[in-house]
This record gives C-alpha cells, structure tokens and sequence, in this order.
C-alpha cells in the first residue's frame, strides 16, 4: 500500500521537464519523490499514459487487503490472481485512453494511454479492420473499456450488490 501511494505521489507530481532516464536537464527534479520519483512517474505516464493513475491504486487496494487479512498465507494466491487481473485491466484501460485525441498541451509524444496503450489499441483495431470492420478503433476502444473496467473492479474487489447500488444511485441522480 506504502507503494502504491508513493506511485501516486509520483503520478500526481509529474513534470515532463524533469530529468529522468530519457531527458536531460540541469534543474533538479520538481517531484515531490525528487529525482527517482520523477524517473517512476516518467516510465509510468510514458509507458501507460493516464492509466497508470488507475495502477497506483490497485497497488493500495491490494496493499491494503494484504495488510488487513487475519491470514495473509491463506489469501496469497487469490490476491495474487486479482493483482494479474488488475495488471490486464490497467493496460485494457491505457488502450482505451489511447483512442481519444490528446489535449494540444499533453507534453508527450504518445496520446492518452501512452506506449502500452497505443500499441494494444493499434493492435486490435488492425485486427478488426482486416475483417472489414468498419470503425474498428471505436470498437475496439470500446472492448478495451469494457475489459478494462471489469477487471480493475474485480482486483479492487468491487461486489455486484455494490454495482448496483451504484446504478441505483447514478439513476435517482
């Protein structure tokens, strides 16, 4: 969990021009973790884009749940099964981010999923046109969304009592 949180230190104080291991600067790091913060989160937002917001939490949650199991030896491997799974559902995710256009102020060369997510996304959705699909990318945007929520709710331990108190909730809104 103390991981997961340093991660989202990291994310959150994110500067493009901070040196880190592809960029050179004479300034010191602006990141709140200092120079080795700016090197997680310049791998982290390069190589995932957005969605490495949604692994630093799942490394809290599962922490989390580590920490307070009664017998942590009895729930290793499922937790390490929901840790699989929420790996798959953060680069699910980083594909779907990949498929909108960036702001004009997004400081990287990549778009919103970053290098993972460009790669997953342009990988199906060439799969998809090769069937003659037509939109194949919003499509296959759309199954990486889908993917990619179902299993980031499964590692973080979401119920489908809780789910649907959440719909019941966004409905009455």
């Amino acid at each position: 969990a103390a991981a997961g949180a340093a991660l989202a230190v990291a994310f959150l104080t994110y500067n493009a021009a901070d040196p880190s291991l592809n960029a050179a600067s004479p300034a010191a790091a602006t990141n709140a973790l200092g120079g080795p913060g700016a090197v997680l989160a310049d791998l982290g937002v390069q190589s995932l884009g957005l969605a490495c917001a949604f692994a630093a939490l799942t490394v809290i949650v599962l922490g989390l749940c580590r920490a307070a199991a009664s017998e942590p030896a009895a729930s290793r491997g499922h937790l390490r099964l929901r840790a699989l799974v929420g790996a798959l559902g953060v680069l699910a995710l980083a594909a779907a981010l990949a498929w909108p256009a960036p702001p004009a102020n997004w400081p990287l060369a990549k778009g919103l999923g970053g290098l993972w997510g460009d790669a997953l996304l342009s990988g199906l959705a060439g799969l998809l046109a090769y069937a003659h699909l037509p939109i194949a990318q919003p499509i296959a945007a759309g199954v990486f969304l889908a993917a990619g929520l179902g299993a980031l709710g499964y590692a973080i331990g979401l119920r489908r009592a809780e789910l649907r108190t959440l719909g019941d909730w966004l409905s009455a809104a």
